[in-house]
């Protein structure tokens, strides 16, 4: 059996997700994962402040080259993978780099946020076989090719439950990056459809006060600041609309709600972006909306039950081909890799630059 090593975070279980799609093609897929410093026990994550000082991304560095130096190298000394996969890498210490190019297994990256967000994801661009971006907008000739994440089939699907939501607002609203997200809620919150139809949100408010107690002034009930992700897909799967709107940062960015809403068989709203009809097709696959149209888009789409439902299965049979064994699938395809065996020999050396 072949088999990848992955390296990513531990959250929202993508390295996860992305193994038992690995596993489904017929590869063994042990995975290393790192905490954010934020998440770790309250011991550790002191005495990484005192060693490093406030500089949070120093600090998810070092945390990762150590989790890199202690688990992820010498599993790969040992049990020699023909793959590996590094999800939402960082800036690499030079040791860690010189272990990695005595490996003869081809390296594939993958950023799974825009490089204005985390550059340091790119820090394996020249020592990779394969480089995939989230955002669009960081592709270039030499950088890599366009590929967001997708989703997990066996979390996000429709459920025969009774739908408990008209309209579910998803996304977590804090700091500037989300500043167009919360502008678009505001709209919905002001707009009075709460008066008959039920409104609900997940995620966190750019207020602290309210996340701590778990409470806001507005007309929309705030299901939960988050869930886990089983729970999450859930809500998604119980409502007739579901509304995802993109961070601010990056030029391009694709979230994996985008996939994952249509993957529920739920109707999506998102905003009208023009690159996003590249992997799904606007009024047909999800409804477009701008800050203008937006309450009036949605009034009409919630009066009209058989659009929601048209939506909704051309979107669920859009996502098919983005889920996360779609995207391993293509990834060991463009690697040289056959999709149910093991890699072509002749072609998984190390190979310096992108392909």
């Amino acid at each position: 059996m072949p088999k990848v090593l992955i390296a990513g975070p531990q959250s929202f279980g993508t390295a996860q997700s992305l193994a038992r799609a690995f596993q489904s093609l017929g590869w063994g897929s042990p995975t290393v994962t790192w905490n954010a410093v934020s998440q770790q026990p309250f011991v550790r994550r002191l005495r990484i402040r005192l060693k490093l000082g406030l500089d949070s991304r120093l600090a998810q560095q070092r945390e990762f080259n150590r989790v890199m130096r202690g688990q992820f190298v010498p599993y790969a000394r040992r049990e020699d993978p023909d793959l590996l996969l590094f999800v939402k890498p960082n800036w690499l210490d030079s040791d860690i780099i010189s272990a990695l190019s005595r490996f003869s297994a081809p390296i594939v990256t993958w950023a799974t946020e825009s490089l204005d967000r985390f550059a340091g994801q790119i820090s394996l661009l020249h020592r990779s076989k394969a480089t995939y971006l989230m955002d669009g907008g960081d592709v270039s000739e030499e950088r890599g090719h366009w590929l967001p994440l997708g989703f997990d089939d066996e979390t996000f699907h429709p459920a025969d439950a009774p739908k408990l939501w008209d309209v579910l607002f998803v996304g977590n609203m804090v700091r500037t990056l989300y500043s167009k997200r919360y502008a678009f809620f505001k709209l919905l919150d002001n707009s009075g459809l709460h008066r008959n139809y039920r409104m609900g949100f997940i995620g966190e408010t750019p207020f602290g006060f309210y996340n701590r107690f778990r409470w806001y002034p507005g007309r929309i009930r705030w299901v939960s600041p988050r869930l886990p992700m089983k729970e999450f897909a859930r809500a998604i799967a119980s409502s007739r609309v579901v509304v995802n709107i993109h961070q601010n940062d990056g030029r391009m960015p694709v979230n994996p709600m985008f996939f994952g809403i249509p993957g529920c068989r739920v109707c999506q709203v998102a905003e009208d972006r023009e690159y996003l009809g590249r992997w799904l097709k606007p009024g047909h696959e999800y409804v477009a909306v701008n800050s203008a149209n937006f309450v009036g888009v949605l009034t009409e789409l919630l009066r009209n039950n058989s659009e929601i439902e048209r939506i909704s299965a051309a979107g669920f049979a859009a996502s098919a081909k983005h889920t996360y064994v779609a995207r391993v699938r293509q990834i060991l395809t463009e690697c040289g890799f056959f999709e149910h065996g093991g890699p072509r020999r002749e072609e998984s050396a190390w190979v310096s630059g992108t392909h």
